[in-house]
């Protein structure tokens, strides 16, 4: 039996939640899991074999003398991996998808074997990340959002409501059809629509999205296999209007969601509100990373 801990303090206890929900899902062998959201709670459990801990969790258990001494003394440092809120070195981003973390486990803990987490997962960690960018309103900014996050040789998908430009080489409408006839050469019809723009690459939404509405389930996960199959973009970026939206079906086709909040417009917070409890409450099935950014934020840096 492979024990787990999960540590992350109560701010953090959704998120630890539904990185429970995915490890009990997606391990394979025999597993228990323990989550705490106070240190001192790390007394009950003193040998597991695995710790998964919030950076601010780990500056709890070092202002708790015992807990300290504890984690010095005892090799529970090499059975630890933190979870930070941004890129750090040997940590876990918590908005990473949460298969990363199965392959840091794998390679961490040499009691863990491959088939313990299924081989499949393991095989398809460089497969790339598939993230939704989810604005509550039409957004002609979102294009720019997304391009803020995103890194050389990546490909933003517009599946927004509307399409806000007045020239473009081809869109989403297009794309679908050959979703539809699921070409075996659906990379090449993307490099064939797409945009590229300083070694970014765009496909832009079509002009209404009832394009989007005509494939059907089975074809979108098709069309996001591929994506990470073939691997041709190191991270595929979707921009999502509430028509698609309201398939609440396709959040689950993605490691990861942005959603793009606003404080100047309260309707759009309170939609991003609303759509976070949604999921807490599997209302929408999405068991991977969430992230809530405030537009004004996100442009005001760009500039």
């Amino acid at each position: 039996m492979f024990t787990i801990v999960v540590g992350e303090e109560e701010r953090y206890e959704e998120y630890a939640r539904r990185l429970v929900k995915y490890l009990e899902t997606h391990w394979k062998g025999p597993l228990r899991i323990y989550s705490y959201t106070q240190p001192q709670q790390l007394l009950r459990i003193k040998d597991a074999d695995c710790y998964l801990l919030g950076e601010n969790f780990v500056s709890g258990i070092r202002r708790n003398e015992e807990l300290s001494v504890l984690f010095t003394q005892s090799d529970i440092r090499n059975r630890e991996i933190v979870i930070a809120d941004g890129e750090q070195e040997g940590c876990f981003c918590r908005y990473h998808a949460p298969k990363e973390l199965l392959r840091m486990i794998c390679e961490r803990m040499p009691t863990v074997q491959r088939e313990d987490i299924g081989g499949n997962l393991t095989e398809g960690m460089s497969s790339c990340r598939i993230t939704g960018i989810i604005s509550p309103v039409f957004d002609p900014e979102l294009r720019s959002i997304a391009t803020t996050y995103m890194e050389s040789g990546d490909l933003y998908l517009g599946m927004e409501d509307m399409n806000d430009f007045d020239e473009q080489r081809g869109d989403m409408g297009d794309l679908c059809y050959f979703i539809h006839l699921k070409d075996e050469e659906i990379v090449l019809r993307i490099r064939e629509l797409a945009e590229e723009v300083q070694e970014l690459f765009f496909v832009e939404s079509p002009d209404a999205y009832f394009d989007l509405l005509e494939l059907e389930e089975e074809e979108y996960q098709w069309f996001f296999d591929r994506l990470r199959q073939e691997r041709a973009y190191p991270e595929v970026y979707v921009g999502i209007g509430c028509g698609v939206l309201g398939r609440g079906e396709i959040l689950k086709m993605f490691d990861r969601l942005l959603f793009i909040d606003s404080r100047e417009k309260p309707y759009q917070h309170a939609f991003c509100s609303h759509l976070e409890k949604a999921i807490q409450a599997g209302v929408l099935i999405f068991n991977g990373a969430i992230e809530r950014r405030y537009r004004e934020d996100i442009l005001h840096e760009s500039l």
